[in-house]
């Protein structure tokens, strides 16, 4: 965490106030962008992250969230999340309820989790080395609409299954070890 708070200490500082809507193709690069509000990833739009570090500055947990209706999120050695200050962490969420998020060289902060699929809408999340910075929660996908691919990842994973509807389920994952394959219907 001391290299990421360095680092957002040196880039360039945007500070925003009030709720943002990305509705078109945005770009925030080499900054360090502090956001006194929620991130609206709207349909039709498309933000790249790049280079910078982006928090939600919360004055409570859950106070602010990113939130994906539509929007597709590109982020590259960026890192995203809440605040920490101090030494009081106030933790976002993200919701990807529609779109996609695409991660490469990508550290989540602060966060009380990564939720996915809770709408039905299709989502996705590609990441090539997501890292869990401080206080990462975790990815939480329901069956069904959440499609994630993570390679050379550290980033924990919660699978939800309803049982509203009855049914069995089965589930024989190893314990304390990495899972290197994918588990599906067949």
């Amino acid at each position: 965490d001391s290299w990421s708070e360095l680092a957002s200490h040196e880039q360039a500082a945007h500070e925003l106030q009030g709720d943002v809507h990305i509705r078109e193709h945005t770009e925030w690069k080499n900054g360090y962008y502090k956001v006194h509000g929620n991130i609206w990833l709207d349909e039709g739009g498309e933000l790249l992250v790049e280079n910078a570090t982006v928090d939600l500055m919360c004055t409570y947990t859950r106070e602010f969230k990113y939130q994906w209706n539509g929007c597709a999120l590109i982020s590259r050695n960026a890192t995203l999340g809440g605040a920490g200050i101090d030494d009081t962490v106030y933790q976002t969420v993200f919701e990807l309820q529609h779109g996609a998020w695409i991660a490469e060289d990508t550290t989540v902060r602060y966060s009380a989790g990564i939720t996915m699929g809770w709408t039905g809408k299709p989502v996705k999340l590609h990441a090539t080395r997501l890292h869990a910075g401080p206080h990462p929660d975790s990815i939480i996908m329901s069956s069904g609409a959440a499609h994630v691919v993570l390679k050379e990842s550290d980033f924990n994973i919660s699978l939800y299954a309803s049982a509203e509807q009855g049914g069995k389920g089965y589930l024989e994952l190893p314990a304390g070890a990495f899972l290197t394959r994918v588990f599906d219907h067949t």
